[in-house]
């Protein structure tokens, strides 16, 4: 995102870093599992794997994850098997695809199936208000049904 206008910048996977990298949540680099022992990875990165381990977290909501980090995936399918449902927006994502993504064998897929929820809305797209409607509903939902 840019600080001084507020809008998101798409960042080719081939661009350098940065100098002021640390600024960003999350950088696309090769290196990322260096950097997640760095502040202010470390923070969000502890963060998340605390969340997903609680059995109070019932529903996670990916938006714009790739699923191509193994070290985060592999909390994920943990969380995945104790129950947590899975909630993906990607405008391309299949259940197949992201099970390969999650390296999920077969007896791991049969278990985890059923708790990921893919939902192909493309972010890049909006019809304004009719899709953000769409999507604040989907959210509701799938809250819901988290919960109950």
């Amino acid at each position: 995102m840019n600080k001084e206008s507020g809008d998101i910048q798409q960042i080719p996977l081939d661009h350098k870093a940065p100098e002021n990298y640390r600024d960003l949540l999350i950088y696309p680099t090769r290196e990322k599992f260096e950097q997640i022992k760095e502040e202010p990875f470390s923070f969000y990165y502890d963060k998340l794997k605390t969340e997903l381990s609680s059995e109070a977290t019932r529903v996670c909501i990916a938006i714009g994850y790739s699923f191509r980090d193994k070290f985060i995936n592999d909390m994920f399918v943990k969380s995945l098997k104790n129950g947590l449902r899975l909630v993906v927006f990607d405008k391309n994502m299949r259940q197949n695809q992201l099970l390969n993504e999650l390296e999920a064998d077969k007896t791991t897929s049969s278990s985890i199936k059923s708790n990921i929820y893919i939902h192909n809305i493309d972010f890049g797209n909006w019809r304004a208000q009719q899709d953000k409607i769409q999507f604040s509903k989907i959210v509701d939902e799938e809250i819901r049904d988290a919960i109950s």
